[in-house]
């Protein structure tokens, strides 16, 4: 092993001496041999060329000015970056890595096998990803947040511990390459600086040895990793990365925190007073940027009733406050929470829903509150392993929901469409799993939503072609979305995605009502239509087409939201000019359910809020 006065350039080495400060350049009578910009400019200048003395005060001014450059440029340099990771985080994070690294090869592998099929791509499964423990949800999110971005940079750092013979240096290290990878990112971060232990930080030996590896060969990674940005041009670490990985991984950044209230534990107003009695500032309209939204404030959603919008400052207070640690208040993406309020007016009193990949359960549980007074229940269909299965079981307990839901573990798509359990169905949500292209902040929509950590083997796939994928996602979605369709009691569908792919969302949506209805049509049942979802658009909304495309709901990413696709279908009657046209074979016409009445004539509503007038969103769809 080299000693560490080798890695940082040999024993006794003397360092160069400092260069001493620029001179003016030839022929200039100003810093930098720029022209005055102003008389008085023009006027010392001048002067200075016949008075020595205001020549000379000029050449040390300027030097001043090149020394207080070079001081705040060393301190930028030399400046000390924090360490946010202890050797408990990085032990996890190693655990989840080896899983994860698991998972991709078995991909790998079945991707070789001869007949093996072109989608064939098995999931990150629990057996390879453990059963973690967290001291709460902070260390849990950095815990996250270091293995994503190990296995996103994977590849670079594989090629610098293999240009600087790292593993032959130290071949004792090999057996923790995962934990090599999550130190090497921690201290690359970090300009590869020495970590400081925290407080009653507990040390683990190879850890601490894998430490003082980094820190005797920091020289050799950092010119190896050097070298090739040099080489690819590349401005920053980042665009070394697979463009694929790149491509899917690029938009993370944070944003502020949603919440739905539990309106089963606590009213929405109680819950304003007590934020606003811990300091908490209300605000009365939503800020147009997030630069407006900061410090302890919130608003209530504009879309979503329950739903109260915190500011960036106030995601670490969240995540260990009483009031969502006891489920009073539920964080959640807005997507989801979008999802929810379209579903529950699908339904009457004293029916069902069933939903479709159901997450860690707190979308179901968002549906459950809404739908408590009607006497309805949630069916989750579900294909969860053990450990996910408990954890969505323990959030339905936390919230108090569990028995307006039943849960049936088996494969949605060999469900029977007669199946006598869903005899009061009505509705039907499809949450779809799709590429998640459309999340800010995957690590924060993993840990709110209560996801599975295989959505972070299918970010970080360097070896996945995108069109592959896109082609494997349709088809799961078009299977999930017309099975829904062809449950015979249900009136109502809706459609989720996270994804800004038309290949995932309108041509999903499309190819699956084009198929039920042709299959149904001998049978005489009404056709599937896509129809506009009901939700509270400002007229300003409506009128600059945000959040809104035709009948569907599109919100693309922002700094303020995730974006997301919604499509709310339903069972509707032909009327005489559509069943004529069809019967001519020139198929039925766009009808505009909620927007146009059957003379095609605009309905309108109006209602009243803190944001002024509203109108329905088939006010907007005339014609399209």
């Amino acid at each position: 092993m080299p000693p560490v006065s080798e890695a940082i350039g040999g024993p006794g080495k003397k360092q160069p001496p400092s260069q001493p400060p620029p001179q003016l350049q030839a022929g200039s009578n100003v810093p930098g041999g720029q022209d005055p910009e102003s008389s008085d400019d023009v006027a010392v200048a001048t002067m200075s060329v016949s008075n020595p003395i205001i020549k000379k005060r000029s050449v040390r001014k300027t030097k001043m000015d090149q020394y207080s450059t070079d001081k705040s440029a060393t301190a930028d340099f030399f400046k000390k970056e924090p360490c946010l990771h202890s050797h408990r985080v990085f032990e996890r994070a190693a655990k989840i890595f080896d899983g994860l690294s698991k998972a991709r090869l078995q991909h790998i592998q079945a991707k070789l096998k001869p007949g093996a099929k072109k989608d064939a791509h098995p999931a990150a499964s629990e057996s390879t990803i453990p059963n973690l423990d967290f001291n709460g949800p902070s260390e849990k999110k950095l815990t996250f947040e270091l293995a994503f971005a190990s296995m996103k940079y994977q590849s670079v750092f594989d090629e610098m511990l293999e240009d600087t013979a790292f593993f032959s240096l130290y071949p004792q290290l090999r057996d923790v390459e995962p934990l090599v990878m999550v130190v090497l990112w921690d201290y690359q971060s970090r300009k590869f600086q020495m970590r400081v232990p925290f407080e009653d930080e507990v040390l683990a030996k190879d850890i601490s040895g894998i430490e003082g590896a980094i820190m005797e060969q920091k020289t050799k990674l950092g010119a190896s990793l050097a070298r090739r940005r040099i080489k690819a041009a590349a401005p920053n670490i980042e665009f070394l990365l697979p463009d694929n990985v790149r491509k899917q991984t690029s938009n993370q950044r944070p944003m502020p925190c949603y919440a739905w209230v539990n309106t089963i534990k606590m009213h929405p107003s109680e819950l304003m007073q007590k934020l606003r009695e811990e300091g908490f500032t209300q605000l009365w309209f939503p800020p147009k940027s997030v630069a407006e939204f900061k410090e302890k404030s919130f608003f209530l959603d504009p879309h979503c009733s329950d739903v109260v919008v915190f500011s960036l400052d106030c995601n670490t207070v969240l995540q260990d406050h009483p009031l969502v640690e006891r489920g009073y208040l539920v964080r959640q993406d807005k997507s989801s929470c979008l999802a929810a309020h379209s579903v529950t007016p699908l339904l009457g009193d004293d029916q069902d829903v069933i939903v479709v990949n159901p997450g860690g359960g707190l979308l179901p549980a968002h549906m459950a509150v809404l739908l408590r007074e009607r006497k309805s229940q949630v069916l989750i269909i579900s294909e969860h392993g053990d450990e996910d299965h408990n954890k969505m079981l323990s959030n339905l307990e936390l919230l108090g929901v569990s028995k307006f839901v039943k849960v049936f573990r088996e494969s949605f798509i060999s469900l029977d469409p007669d199946d006598l359990r869903l005899v009061r169905v009505r509705a039907a949500l499809v949450i779809a799993n799709c590429s998640k292209n459309a999340i800010n902040n995957i690590v924060n929509y993993i840990v709110t939503e209560g996801e599975n950590l295989k959505m972070l083997q299918d970010l970080t796939d360097a070896d996945d072609d995108l069109e592959e994928k896109l082609e494997r996602l349709q088809a799961d979605h078009v299977n999930s979305l017309r099975h829904a369709l062809k449950l015979h009691r249900v009136q109502g569908v809706a459609y989720l995605t996270r994804s800004t792919n038309d290949a995932e969302n309108d041509m999903v949506v499309q190819k699956s009502i084009e198929y039920v209805n042709m299959q149904q049509l001998p049978k005489r049942m009404p056709p599937w239509k896509v129809i506009p979802p009901v939700l509270p658009y400002s007229a300003e909304e409506i009128d600059e087409q945000i959040g809104i495309d035709g009948k569907y709901v599109r919100f693309l990413p922002t700094a303020m939201m995730n974006g997301c696709f919604i499509t709310c279908m339903a069972r509707e009657p032909e009327t005489q000019s559509e069943a004529f046209a069809r019967a001519k074979g020139r198929g039925p016409k766009t009808s505009q359910i909620g927007g146009l009445n059957e003379e095609g004539e605009e309905l309108h509503t109006e209602e009243s809020g803190h944001h002024g007038r509203r109108k329905s969103l088939g006010n907007k769809n005339k014609g399209k």
